[in-house]
């Protein structure tokens, strides 16, 4: 600093003259930088004595041994902060590196620089950088260089992107009628036509729903006649009602054809083509004309 103010005092001498060297304090605080300069602004610098403000400054900023073993430790201990760039660690690495050591030359100054700056960086960038000057002499790289490299190599950290999914709208779930009351399949037999078919759904047997089901309601099962036929379905040996099964002229004599059948398998017979009982689908029911 003592050298510092010499080449100043000379400078402001062939500029502004001797005839008042207290002018040359506010000359002095376009010169400064870093801690000084703060110091300097603190101070007042631009109105006290030049005299004055040489000792103050001089006094503050003095090598010392006790100023020059801080910044040591400072040094020694020196990392990465969280969140540092790496050009703002090289600017500190820097800045204590050459308030540690006062009396380094420019070059062993600079090739401790590098050195410690390459000691701090995260080892990914290290290695990188080992790679890159592998070949050249260190001292010979300029430090600006070595950190543009560093900058180049270090991996940005992935950004970790959120995605709010929206909730799903609740499906609105239409249960469809039982299918005991809309079964409308066909049945795959040959004599059944295209009538509907309807299984009960307690017996599992096709022809009627649960809620004419005889094995449910035993009341609605049709009573037999004193021949076994049921009544309501007349008797299928009367001519009033279908025809003398006996008669050859309608569908030809029972017990002449097939054996005596007036009043036996027939009887329960179930046409599924039209849901009446006393013949199949393959003898349709033809009415008795006279």
């Amino acid at each position: 600093l003592q050298d510092y103010f010499v080449t100043f005092e000379i400078f402001c001498s062939a500029q502004y003259g001797n005839a008042n060297k207290n002018a040359w304090s506010a000359a002095l605080g376009k010169f400064l930088e870093g801690y000084i300069s703060q110091a300097y602004t603190g101070l007042e610098g631009g109105s006290m004595p030049w005299e004055d403000l040489k000792t103050t400054l001089a006094a503050r900023f003095a090598d010392t041994a006790q100023r020059t073993n801080k910044f040591l430790n400072l040094f020694n201990n020196l990392v990465q902060d969280s969140n540092e760039s790496l050009l703002n660690l090289s600017m500190k690495v820097e800045r204590i590196a050459k308030q540690a050591y006062p009396t380094f030359s420019q070059y062993y100054l600079d090739v401790l620089i590098k050195n410690k700056f390459l000691a701090v960086v995260p080892e990914e960038v290290f290695d990188s950088l080992n790679i890159a000057l592998l070949d050249k002499d260190l001292a010979a790289v300029p430090f600006e260089k070595i950190v543009s490299l560093a900058e180049k190599v270090q991996k940005p950290t992935p950004k970790t992107i959120i995605v709010e999914v929206a909730k799903a709208a609740s499906a609105v779930v239409i249960e469809s009628d039982p299918i005991a009351n809309i079964q409308a399949a066909i049945s795959l037999r040959p004599n059944s036509g295209a009538a509907p078919r309807i299984n009960c759904t307690h017996c599992n047997r096709p022809g009627h729903a649960q809620t004419s089901c005889w094995t449910l309601h035993p009341n609605l099962k049709p009573a037999r006649n004193s021949n076994g036929n049921f009544s309501g379905r007349g008797n299928f040996n009367n001519s009033t009602n279908r025809g003398n099964y006996s008669n050859n002229n309608n569908r030809g004599g029972w017990s002449n054809n097939r054996g005596n059948q007036g009043n036996q398998s027939m009887v329960g017979r179930k046409c599924y083509a039209c849901n009446d009982f006393g013949h199949m689908a393959n003898r349709p029911y033809v009415p008795y004309t006279k």
